[in-house]
């Protein structure tokens, strides 16, 4: 009887140091969990990322594009700012498939070039990549230029080159290299967002204290020859689809995704169609490529340039980080023998990769896709004319 109550004894002790090891176990794992979880952006902060890659220089060319298409420009700007929001949804769904016996959507893929390669094996991830990094590439060339001539418009009387203003300008972007994660980037988000705002009220307060000079009729006004620069301006104000795939991994709380999509898209158009409509209204003809340009000449004009400045050197870090991303953990190889027969495969970004698909989603993406067509087409040619324009007049180097 002692022999068996011993053995008992020694069963429980070997029982309950099993359990405290166990304990000891989830402790560790809940607590890596938790850590993991404080190194992923929070809704809030992917909510400044979001507004990020809408909210960042359109601010200052919409009324620019509202002048060359009038009412068009600004149903154009609707069109455009829900099929982005659409297609940026649909990105993000193709990274996920349904189990088909729990019915749970679990995240399979994790960038673009994982749903290229589902796409299409062993050219779409290729394909799908040098399209981003060159798309980013040449989005983020942009900002330097326009940092360049805000300063150059800031200080009229300053004879320095336009090329010496965009030195100094691409100097000030050189801090985003010490950028690590998404949440460092969401603090220059806010900032993005912040300078815009300021830039928003000030114009349209500038303009509302001027409403005696406003011509509402003016917007039925439609220049075909000068459309289809609008049409690449308000394309590319909403340039969230490179972008998405990270956010959208980075937020802790993933299946708030859409929902932040949706109230970034609703507020950041409000407005952009806002302060395009009051500032073509006011400056109408005369409207500039920078909004803040038509400022009169002064401290004023300085102050507000200087807040365009901060908002152009915040928005370029999202595009970047990006880059820098692609660069870190992909890799370039070269196109395939079957690139030839291959570059005329379909879109990987609009057409989902799922057997669910309803009629509603076929008729969107086919839409998008029409009007992806068209806007390529025209701003191809309306590229290519410009060009031109440009380089048979007589070289100057005065910032525009």
């Amino acid at each position: 009887m002692k022999g068996e109550g011993y053995q008992e004894m020694e069963e429980a002790k070997k029982n309950l140091l099993e359990d405290h090891k166990q304990c000891d176990i989830n402790d560790q794992h809940e607590e890596d969990t938790s850590w993991d979880k404080r190194t992923f952006a929070s809704t809030f902060e992917a909510f400044w990322n979001t507004c990020n890659t809408i909210q960042g220089l359109p601010i200052l060319v919409i009324p620019y594009a509202v002048r060359n298409g009038g009412y068009l420009a600004i149903f154009t700007l609707l069109l455009v700012a829900a099929a982005s929001n659409y297609t940026g949804k649909t990105i993000v769904r193709c990274l996920y498939e349904t189990d088909p016996k729990s019915g749970k959507r679990k995240r399979v893929r994790d960038s673009y070039v994982d749903i290229g390669d589902a796409f299409l094996p062993n050219l779409g991830g290729n394909l799908v990549l040098v399209t981003q990094f060159v798309e980013l590439l040449f989005v983020a060339g942009v900002y330097p230029l326009l940092v360049g001539r805000i300063l150059a418009k800031s200080f009229p009387h300053v004879t320095v080159p336009c090329w010496l203003w965009t030195l100094f300008g691409g100097i000030l972007f050189f801090p985003n290299i010490f950028l690590k994660n998404l949440s460092q980037v969401a603090w220059t988000s806010i900032l993005t967002v912040l300078s815009a705002k300021v830039i928003f009220f000030t114009v349209v307060t500038y303009s509302v204290l001027h409403v005696q000079k406003w011509e509402i009729s003016h917007l039925e006004n439609f220049d075909a020859s000068t459309y289809p620069s609008a049409l690449g301006v308000l394309v590319a104000s909403y340039l969230s689809q490179p972008f998405v795939s990270l956010i959208e991994g980075s937020m802790r709380y993933k299946e708030k995704f859409d929902s932040v999509m949706n109230l970034s898209y609703l507020a950041m158009t409000l407005l952009n169609v806002t302060i395009g409509v009051v500032a073509y209204n006011l400056f109408e003809g005369e409207t500039a490529e920078v909004i803040t340009n038509n400022l009169p000449e002064g401290s004023f004009r300085v102050a507000v340039n200087v807040m365009a400045a901060v908002l152009s050197i915040t928005s370029y870090t999202l595009p970047m980080f990006t880059i820098f991303e692609i660069i870190e953990n992909s890799s370039l190889f070269l196109l395939p023998g079957s690139f030839g027969k291959s570059i005329f495969t379909p879109s990987v970004i609009v057409f989902r990769m799922s057997m669910d698909m309803t009629w509603c989603n076929i008729v969107a993406d086919g839409v998008v896709v029409v009007v992806g067509v068209i806007v390529m087409v025209t701003g191809t040619i309306s590229s290519v004319f410009s060009l031109i324009k440009v380089y048979s007049q007589p070289g100057n180097d005065e910032c525009a």
